[in-house]
C-alpha cells in the first residue's frame, strides 16, 4: 500500500511534469507567485494545502489551449477536465477531488465556492496581478508578445477583474494598497 504522503509527492510530482507539458507559455514568476501565496493563505486559515497547491497548479493549465482555439473565457472549465483527467489515474477519494475541481473551477468566481480551498486559490491568483512583483511579471512578458501600450490596457483591465474576485480579508488588507497605486498609474499611462 502506497502512503499517503508519498501519493501526494507522486501527485504533485506528476502535476508539474503536466504543467510544463501543456503550458509551453507559462511565466514561471506568476505561477509561483499565485503558488506561494496559495500556501502562505491556506497555512494561516488552516486549510489542506495539497488541494490548494493542485488548485493554483492546474488553474489556468488549459488557458494556452483555450487561447489558441479563440475560447480564452472558456479556460477554467477546460482546465477542470485537465484536471479531472490527471486525477482519475490515482487512488483518491472524491471529496479530495472534487475540491481539487472546484479551485480549478471556481478561480474566476465563475461559479461558487464550496470549500476554503477554493476561495484560497481565487484570491492567490490575484496576487498574479494585484502585487507589483506579478504584475510587473506580466507586463515585462507581455510587452514582448502584444506591444507596450496593449499590455498596459490589458494590465488594467486584470486589475479591474482581480480586485472584483477578492473576498479574503487578509488579501485584501496586503493587495488593497497596491491595488489602489496600480490603479492610478495604469489610468494614467493608458490615457497618454
Amino acid at each position: 500500500m502506497v502512503e499517503k504522503n508519498d501519493l501526494m509527492k507522486e501527485v504533485i510530482k506528476r502535476a508539474e511534469e503536466l504543467i510544463i507539458g501543456e503550458r509551453k507559455d507559462v511565466f514561471r514568476p506568476l505561477f509561483e507567485i499565485a503558488n506561494q501565496k496559495g500556501q502562505e493563505i491556506a497555512a494561516k486559515l488552516n486549510a489542506d494545502k495539497t488541494i490548494v497547491l493542485l488548485g493554483t497548479m492546474f488553474m489556468d493549465v488549459a488557458r494556452s489551449k483555450a487561447e489558441a482555439e479563440g475560447r480564452v473565457q472558456d479556460h477554467s472549465v477546460m482546465s477542470v477536465e485537465v484536471v479531472k483527467k490527471f486525477l482519475s489515474n490515482f487512488d483518491l477519494n472524491q471529496d479530495f477531488k472534487e475540491k481539487v475541481y472546484n479551485c480549478v473551477g471556481a478561480h474566476h468566481e465563475d461559479i461558487p465556492f464550496t470549500c476554503l480551498e477554493a476561495e484560497i486559490c481565487a484570491n492567490a491568483d490575484c496576487y498574479k496581478f494585484l502585487h507589483p512583483k506579478g504584475l510587473f511579471g506580466f507586463i515585462g512578458t507581455s510587452v514582448v508578445h502584444r506591444g507596450f501600450d496593449v499590455s498596459l490596457k490589458i494590465a488594467l483591465s486584470k486589475i479591474e477583474e482581480k480586485h472584483a474576485v477578492l473576498s479574503l480579508d487578509i488579501c485584501k488588507q496586503e493587495l488593497e494598497p497596491y491595488y489602489n497605486h496600480i490603479k492610478l498609474l495604469l489610468t494614467d499611462a493608458v490615457k497618454e
